[in-house]
């Protein structure tokens, strides 16, 4: 499901994720123009390559939720 919604909200998670555009196009197998196509709506990503992006950017939101807790853990304890 590629609706201008969810791409405004997995830009959202790219730029929060702190990942860059071409690590991620990479991870999914296509060139970074391509990448910059989908963001921007002008091509879209089959359904297997949009549900690794998904999963992808899943896992790199909970890993920056867990860095975040174990700071604030960190800095609490100084």
């Amino acid at each position: 499901m590629q609706n201008s919604n969810m791409l405004e909200i997995v830009k959202r998670q790219i730029i929060d994720s702190g990942v860059k555009q071409s690590f991620i196009a990479k991870h999914l197998g296509i060139s970074t123009s391509m990448m910059s196509l989908v963001l921007s709506g002008q091509r879209k990503l089959s359904d297997d390559k949009w549900d690794k992006l998904m999963t992808f950017l899943s896992v790199a939101r909970n890993y920056n939720e867990l860095l975040s807790s174990n700071n604030a853990t960190t800095n609490s304890q100084i």
